[in-house]
């Protein structure tokens, strides 16, 4: 039996993925300034004007890479969160996206600032995409308060600016403490959620009730926000 031919648009799909793919890997060896699409695309085997088909210009390209690498990250913890619902709490949260942004160096170099790595895509960024996502932590912690799992004293927007504080202090410490004087990744990730636990959530245990009330909730927050990054991984180029 003959298969039947892959669809053009499954085609343009593929290729985008190759492209991506390419511009993650140039991206990472040799950093931001160094990387041209030309570069990119006789890695991925396509032709300059194929890549401006999908991304018009180097740094929508590039956000577009950033963007992906959290939509993956977020797309390996979904089945995760679906199975067991007290992965939703903030402190086990904060512990999964510490330990994939570790196995992904590019997440990484974002919250340590790492400017020879990601060039001005530091400070870029799609204005409406980050509203969003801020938005949406917002909710989730209005959602963990309703529900008597977080304290009740401190506004989605505080948590938020202390969650961006201490997790980027985490990520900096790295390079400021001496390697023969750091835990290991699982246990820094342990010692991350432990102090969102303790300055965060309410003493008592959660009720598995209460967690199992608020899953389909978050639940579409995450979605939300990993459906507005699929968007700008790909956008409408990828479809001409």
């Amino acid at each position: 039996m003959i298969p039947n031919p892959p669809s053009k648009l499954n085609k343009r799909f593929l290729r985008a993925q190759r492209i991506l793919d390419s511009a993650a890997q140039l991206l990472e060896r040799w950093g931001y300034s160094r990387v041209t699409i030309d570069d990119i695309a006789k890695h991925s085997g396509v032709g300059k004007g194929t890549v401006y088909l999908h991304w018009p210009n180097r740094e929508t390209l590039f956000m577009a890479v950033l963007q992906r690498e959290l939509v993956q990250a977020i797309e390996n913890l979904a089945p995760t969160l679906r199975e067991h619902p007290e992965e939703l709490l903030l402190h086990r949260l904060v512990r999964h996206f510490w330990l994939a942004a570790n196995r992904r160096p590019l997440i990484r170099a974002v919250f340590v600032q790492d400017f020879e790595t990601l060039g001005r895509l530091t400070t870029a960024g799609d204005p409406k995409l980050v509203a969003e996502q801020y938005e949406a932590f917002e909710a989730y912690v209005e959602v963990l308060k309703k529900a008597r799992l977080l304290r009740a004293d401190l506004t989605g927007m505080e948590v938020m600016y202390i969650y961006r504080a201490t997790i980027t202090g985490f990520f900096m410490a790295e390079s400021l403490v001496p390697g023969q004087f750091q835990p290991d990744v699982e246990r820094k990730a342990d010692l991350l959620a432990s102090v969102f636990q303790r300055t965060f959530e309410i003493p008592d245990p959660p009720p598995p009730a209460a967690l199992k009330a608020i899953a389909p909730q978050i639940a579409t927050l995450i979605r939300k926000i990993a459906e507005a990054k699929q968007a700008m991984v790909y956008g409408s180029g990828s479809n001409q």
